[in-house]
């Protein structure tokens, strides 16, 4: 359920309720012993608090805004896992 059932923030930004059950796998995942990394550009701020709440804590989440960013991002994941990394969206 989207729109203003939804909790919509706006147009093609997103839903509160979409938001939660986003953070309801990570917390599944996590269950799991998965370890989250979230990778976040800027842009949506409603957004941000979900993001914080998906990442397994507060070193697994990194804000993104260019490229050199995402390139310092995935250096401090790899050497952090032993696991493949897989790139998900």
């Amino acid at each position: 359920m989207g729109g203003t059932a939804g909790g919509s923030f706006g147009w093609n930004r997103g839903s509160r309720q979409g938001f939660e059950h986003f953070v309801q796998v990570c917390a599944g995942m996590k269950a799991q012993g998965i370890e989250i990394h979230v990778l976040q550009a800027d842009g949506n701020t409603d957004f941000d608090a979900y993001a914080r709440q998906c990442a397994t804590n507060a070193k697994t989440h990194h804000r993104v805004n260019d490229a050199e960013s995402v390139k310092t991002a995935l250096k401090t994941i790899t050497p952090a896992t032993t696991e493949t990394l897989r790139l998900v969206r």
